[in-house]
């Protein structure tokens, strides 16, 4: 009888030429029967009671289909919990190493990629360099990693069954046109060219999404990636808040009057991002004779103990604050996560963050409510978008 085990993962980087015109071979097709096992197994193991009660099924029935599933390597034995008293229930749980999802997220420089088991875990990981500010076709750049990934000796790589991609959100780019614009073309021709289910996701929400196991006990939060834009992803009750074209999130674009009506490319004017973003805290921190080109740069002010460049990152959290104290007062969430680079030079940003929403939201939430920074947005990304690749292949 087959049980999964816990094992040592690998991480590796690869750079090999290959081809780009490769069309995925499926694993054996599964059943709709299988696909509902799976989604019962999903949240957590369960014994064959347990899903006899979430299916409907029989116990004799959910045997039968176990055994077969254990047969085909798709499901196998957990490991015992020996905490309780008495002899324990035999287990089951989708085998993570059974198949594997492709996941990626797409920074504006850089694509990040995966090929990851079905419990996200990363097996391989690439990263391609990518120009999204200019119309650069990202699809064969999509295409061409994960080629490289897939040919790892580590991975087999005809055991892809689904495939998830974050990007950077499109408000700006329905103005003036960019490479991202391409999203909406990129989930149709996607599934298309690989043969498998896909799913196109913003960034903020993958990475919000991949959170969840930072945070398994919090139910509703709020994570803000600070970087060339400003995006949120909104977690409420467990589940993602995407809105109306998924155009929640969109922080970024409140409008505070600290940004002085200033001409945004969303098309508005006044945006939190106009003041809040890295590209300006590198502006207000430049000078003729010491101009601040990236954030190394800016790292580098705030160790040597620069009082400007503390105050600066503090006064942009403090507007990022007030840009999110509507958000906070509406969705009442338990947490605010930040990620990005700016938010990981001390605890500047952060502290500007927390003043405001101390000091403008109701008591009742900002006595409760934390703000926590994560070191590494990548990371959650990654995760987030193996999750949704895997929901694509249990059917959405």
């Amino acid at each position: 009888m087959q049980k999964c085990v816990k094992t040592e993962h690998h991480y590796v980087s690869i750079d090999i030429m290959v081809r780009m015109t490769y069309r995925w071979d499926m694993p054996q097709s599964i059943g709709k029967n299988a696909i509902e096992v799976f989604r019962a197994l999903r949240s957590a193991p369960k014994s064959r009671l347990e899903l006899a009660s979430a299916t409907g099924w029989s116990r004799n029935t959910v045997a039968k289909r176990l055994d077969e599933l254990m047969a085909e390597g798709w499901v196998c034995e957990s490991e015992p919990d020996s905490a309780g008293r008495g002899r324990p229930y035999a287990q089951y749980q989708m085998n993570p190493k059974a198949a594997v999802v492709y996941a990626a997220v797409f920074g504006w420089h850089q694509l990040t990629g995966a090929l990851c088991r079905l419990d996200g875990t990363p097996l391989v990981t690439d990263e391609s360099p990518v120009n999204l500010d200019e119309t650069q076709d990202v699809l064969p750049v999509l295409l061409a990693q994960l080629e490289r990934l897939s040919a790892n000796p580590l991975v087999d790589g005809s055991r892809i069954v689904a495939g998830a991609l974050g990007g950077p959100s499109s408000v700006a780019n329905r103005i003036t046109t960019g490479a991202w614009a391409q999203s909406p073309q990129l989930a149709l021709e996607l599934p298309a060219r690989l043969g498998i289910p896909f799913q196109v996701e913003n960034d903020a929400n993958a990475m919000a999404l991949g959170l969840r196991r930072t945070y398994p006990h919090v139910d509703s939060y709020i994570f803000v990636k600070v970087a060339t834009g400003i995006g949120a992803g909104i977690v409420a009750g467990g589940r993602i808040l995407r809105g109306v074209d998924g155009l929640a999130g969109e922080v970024g674009h409140i409008p505070i009057p600290r940004a002085n009506s200033q001409p945004c490319g969303c098309g508005n004017r006044g945006c939190v991002s106009l003041v809040t973003n890295s590209q300006a805290l590198m502006r207000r921190l430049s000078t003729p004779e010491a101009p601040v080109n990236n954030l190394e740069q800016v790292r580098r002010l705030v160790l040597s103990g620069d009082g400007n460049a503390a105050m600066a990152l503090r006064e942009a959290g403090q507007a990022l604050g007030e840009a999110l104290v509507g958000v906070i007062t509406a969705v009442a969430p338990e947490l605010i996560i930040l990620g990005g680079r700016m938010t990981q030079f001390g605890d500047h940003f952060s502290t500007g963050v927390r003043e405001v929403i101390t000091t403008m939201t109701l008591p009742a939430i900002s006595s409760r409510i934390r703000v926590d920074t994560v070191p590494d947005h990548h990371a959650a990304g990654i995760q987030g978008a193996a999750d949704l690749a895997v929901d694509q292949f249990l059917g959405g």
